[in-house]
């Protein structure tokens, strides 16, 4: 199953598949009936998040720090594939589960990124251009 992320276009909704093992299923989302409440449904992931560990044992060794930070970054470059910027990432949007996986959650915020079509046949060119975009 593909997951699906709500991404706010220029003033629309749209709609981006995105299956990555460091980034949370979302089965499904929607607004309510009068449209003033957003919400969605995502996979149950056991485990805590990055801010809960931080607070609870200290500061991450630098072997436990790069593990997580490389699973982020797999997550991020594999939204960034799908023109997506997070917008809300920070320890509380990480989980980390009982067996050392990251899992990027909250996609709320998520936003299509402006990407000119000359970018659009070089994957390698979208990436730079990412990696250099202002938030």
């Amino acid at each position: 199953m593909s997951l699906l992320l709500r991404a706010r276009g220029a003033g629309d909704d749209k709609v981006a598949a995105l299956h990555h093992s460091n980034v949370a299923l979302v089965f499904q989302f929607g607004t309510s009936p009068d449209a003033t409440r957003c919400y969605y449904a995502m996979e149950l992931i056991e485990g805590e998040t990055l801010a809960a560990r931080v607070r609870r044992d200290g500061p991450l060794n630098a072997k436990e720090a790069l593990k997580i930070a490389i699973q982020i970054a797999r997550a991020l470059v594999a939204t960034a594939a799908h023109d997506l910027v997070h917008r809300d990432l920070e320890p509380s949007n990480i989980m980390l589960t009982g067996n050392s996986e990251v899992k990027i959650v909250d996609f709320g915020l998520a936003k299509r990124l402006p990407v000119p079509e000359r970018h659009r046949s070089d994957p390698w060119r979208i990436r730079r251009y990412i990696v250099f975009r202002q938030p």
